[in-house]
């Protein structure tokens, strides 16, 4: 039996096309989604090697990584990969077996605090910034893999702390993450006044008949039961958001609703 070995090889996008078209016969019908959020990934050169390795078998075949190689086609550009050779075809059923790490797994080993919270603040974020500003966060054309949450929360940063260290301390009726993104996002436009919408918000203090936070405070209530809210992540969003542009406006807001089906996603003012 011929000894395995692996090293680091660059694969261009020629190189992967041929491996594709003559040594990809024995792995299941390519996931396009899949190949898309690698392709995406790369082409930002937000791509790094991992433990996720090309693999093939003594004779050539490819046992492993055909995803990443119509990536590589996909993106047009070349990417550098582990590669393991002379693995026996038998071992293909353990490969990809092991749980990936979170990207709150990755934020905690970079030294983040509450990074459970700060993940998907950073995931609003970047769907926020830069693929969909009316928030539609559901969906796999808006999934945003480990590697772009961990660059972009280096790019917030020290901002993105800040609002998580806020959005930890709040009470189980506010979803920390909403609460975390709300915060950086209207801190762009008012630092000071984001401050106080959210500690309002937590406190109660100051909250008056006709207060805008106090609106949002009846809505958030109103709708949490057994544990949970019955509003979306993104039904909240645009709630925090309404409520923010009366309060920045000083206007009364006695009531506070948003329908997706009849209004507009709201804009930060």
């Amino acid at each position: 039996m011929n000894k395995i070995y692996g090293e680091i090889a660059v694969v261009t996008p020629e190189e992967a096309q041929t491996i594709l078209n003559t040594r990809n016969t024995v792995n299941r019908p390519i996931d396009k989604r899949q190949v898309a959020r690698y392709a995406a990934s790369m082409k930002a050169g937000a791509w790094r090697i991992n433990g996720e390795c090309l693999v093939f078998a003594p004779d050539g075949t490819l046992l492993d990584g055909q995803n990443r190689l119509a990536a590589v086609v996909k993106a047009g550009v070349s990417v550098a990969f582990c590669v393991w050779y002379n693995v026996p075809e038998d071992a293909r059923s353990s490969m990809d077996s092991g749980k990936k790490r979170t990207a709150a797994d990755v934020l905690h080993f970079k030294g983040y605090r509450n990074a459970n919270i700060m993940a998907p603040i950073v995931r609003m974020a970047y769907v926020y910034d830069m693929l969909d500003r009316k928030m539609n966060l559901s969906g796999k054309a808006h999934e945003v893999n480990t590697d772009i949450i961990e660059r972009y929360a280096e790019y917030l940063n020290p901002d993105v702390a800040e609002s998580t260290a806020i959005a930890a301390s709040c009470r189980y009726y506010l979803k920390p993450s909403v609460v975390g993104f709300c915060h950086l996002i209207f801190s762009r436009k008012n630092k000071a006044l984001a401050d106080e919408f959210i500690h309002q918000l937590r406190t109660g203090e100051h909250l008056t008949e006709g207060h805008p936070v106090l609106a949002l405070f009846n809505k958030l209530i109103g709708a949490y039961r057994n544990g949970k809210s019955d509003l979306s992540a993104r039904q909240q969003i645009a709630l925090y958001i309404k409520a923010w542009n009366a309060y920045v406006a000083d206007q009364l807001l006695p009531e506070l609703s948003w329908n997706s089906k009849t209004e507009a996603f709201p804009v930060v003012a």
